[in-house]
Formats: C-alpha cells, structure tokens, sequence
C-alpha cells in the first residue's frame, strides 16, 4: 500500500490594468444640423474611433488595480495493488482534498456578486466618497451616486472570498490486463477536482476599488476516465 500527503501554500500578487475608450456620434457631429436622409443627428462612432477622438476614457492604475491574496492546500491519499491472476490486477485508490477559504492580504477587499438576488456585497464596513486627496478605497459621489445602489449593501467587514472547501473525495480505479505474450490493457476512472494552484481560474477576481464583480465560484471538479493500449 502508498500513502502520501501534499501541502500547498501560495500568496498571489494579481495585477488586473485595463483601459477602456468609448466613441460616440456626438464627437463627429455637425452641432445643430441633421442628416438630409434620416433626419437624425450627424455623427458617427466609427469615423470618432479612426479619427482616435474618445467621448470617454477609463483606465486602471498600478497602484490601484492589485489583488493581494492567499491560497492553500491540504490533501492526501492511499492506494493499492492487487493481483488477482497471473493476467489481471487491479489498482484502488482514495484522494482527498481541503481548501481553506481564500484569504486577502494587505487589507485589500473581496466582494461578492449575488446575481439570483441582484445583490453586489462590497466586504467592508463602509466606503467613503473620493475627494481631492484620494484614499483608496473610495467611491466617486459617494455610495449615493451609484446607479441602483439599493442592489448594493455592506459587508461589516466578513471574509466573502467563498466558503472553505471540505468534501473533495476523489476515488480512483485501475487494472492492468496482460492480453497475450506482447500486449497488455490499461484501464482506469477517477474523480478529480481542482487543486490551489489552478483553482483561482474559477473565481472572478477584481479589485474592489473599481466596484467590479468579485469571487464568483464555478465548477469545483471534473470526472475523468481513460483507456490504454500498448503493444
């Protein structure tokens, strides 16, 4: 029989940076003239793009648009060999998987988006508006001058970078059948999950200073199966 025990431990320094630049037909218009054809305002966004004329620009910081985070991994598992004929034997194994709840460093915010209950939970107590001296985190205008901000509450300051993950048991099977005096048939199933070090490709991860969806959780495993054949 093999046992065997792993432990993972990974702080992850993510910088999400974007830009974003919208053109409009306003910036290509002909101010207090219509279209001759269509009667509509003159203009047009594309005209507004290869002329490089935004109506409006925004852009993340370095400063501003890091995610500070920890991750960790907890697993183990046993397997055995059995062989029941000269011909046949046969592999089972038991793997199992802890994940603790990911944690932010640096103080840095983790905020959930509830989209069944149209919720946006931002995780600190409070945010206060942006003024000529920035501190981060702040909201421009305030919580108030956010569109549909009743779809927004506070979190009071509780971890919402999803629950500790505590049922990832992954069963194994294998055999081995030797066909013949050349060729031999391998065979297996198990159930897999994914570990730390690829698990935050399933969350969403975005800095709260940019009021963004943050940690949404997907699929937690894969089921796999294969079949060999050498000869």
């Amino acid at each position: 029989m093999k046992v065997g025990v792993d432990y993972i431990y990974q702080n992850r320094l993510q910088s999400n940076l974007f830009q974003q630049f919208v053109f409009s037909d306003a910036v290509t218009s002909n101010i207090n003239q219509q279209d001759p054809v269509t009667k509509q305002a003159t203009g047009n966004s594309l005209a507004s793009a290869l002329l490089a004329a935004p109506a409006t620009f925004t852009g993340q910081t370095p400063s501003n648009a890091e995610v500070f985070f920890n991750m960790q991994l907890w697993s183990g598992y046993a397997q055995d060999t059995w062989k029941l004929t000269l011909k046949l034997t046969l592999n089972f194994g038991l793997r199992y998987e802890y994940l603790p709840r990911i944690r932010m460093l640096d103080k840095r915010l983790a905020n959930l988006l509830d989209i069944p209950h149209q919720m946006y939970t931002i995780s600190a107590s409070s945010v206060p508006a942006c003024t000529t001296t920035f501190v981060n985190p702040c909201i421009p205008g305030g919580i108030g001058a956010v569109p549909f901000n009743s779809n927004i509450k506070f979190g009071n300051n509780e971890p919402l970078a999803g629950p500790s993950i505590s049922d990832n048991i992954g069963p194994r099977f294998g055999f081995a059948y030797a066909w013949g005096d050349k060729t031999v048939i391998n065979g297996g199933v198990a159930k897999q999950y994914r570990g730390a070090d690829v698990a935050v490709d399933d969350w969403d991860l975005e800095p709260a200073d940019q009021h963004s969806a943050g940690w949404v959780l997907a699929g937690k495993f894969a089921e796999s199966a294969h079949a060999d054949y050498k000869s």
